[in-house]
């Protein structure tokens, strides 16, 4: 253990301090980071291109096969207890609360 904390406390050094770019939107100074940027956005635009040049084929829905399919999904309807009134209170606790009625004026 301490002969990893020598390592990493004179042995290993500092480490490459990068060059920071703070932009408050002025342009960037630093041409690789623009350069970068440019890439990306011509990327997107040319994947934004190809998605506008998409052709979906419309013959499936006339096909017979689509036109017999049934809607068979359930439907679900809520019952009342569908489960506990609290799910973080411990087991047992809140029987009590769920059981409890209002009270009736005499």
């Amino acid at each position: 253990m301490i002969l990893i904390l020598i390592y990493v406390v004179f042995i290993k050094g500092a480490p490459e301090e990068s060059n920071l770019v703070i932009s408050s939107g002025e342009t960037s100074s630093n041409t690789s980071i623009s350069d970068k940027g440019s890439s990306i956005s011509e990327d997107f635009l040319s994947v934004l291109l190809n998605v506008k040049n998409i052709k979906l084929e419309d013959t499936i829905f006339s096909d017979r096969s689509f036109i017999n399919l049934k809607d068979s999904s359930i439907l679900l309807t809520p019952s009342g207890d569908e489960g506990r009134l609290n799910p973080f209170a411990p087991i047992g606790f809140d029987a009590s609360a769920a059981s409890t009625t209002a009270p009736t004026n005499p």
